[in-house]
């Protein structure tokens, strides 16, 4: 299973940028935070009801 995870993974390009957007989602106002390398690939997201800085950024370490 680890090899073939590892096989199933992209190259990612550094460095990375963490976007974030507010946006309306089945009537509902939600944060939309992502991470994309520097070709502009989506990397990761992360969407939350509200503003969690210290847990985004403890989510997007794993990333390295």
């Amino acid at each position: 299973m680890d090899k073939k995870m590892r096989h199933d993974l992209k190259q990612l390009n550094a460095p990375y940028k963490v976007n974030e957007t507010y946006i309306k989602l089945k009537n509902q106002w939600m944060y939309l935070y992502f991470v994309a390398d520097s070709e502009e690939n989506t990397i990761d997201f992360y969407l939350s009801k509200s503003r969690y800085k210290q847990t985004l950024f403890r989510t997007f370490l794993n990333l390295t």
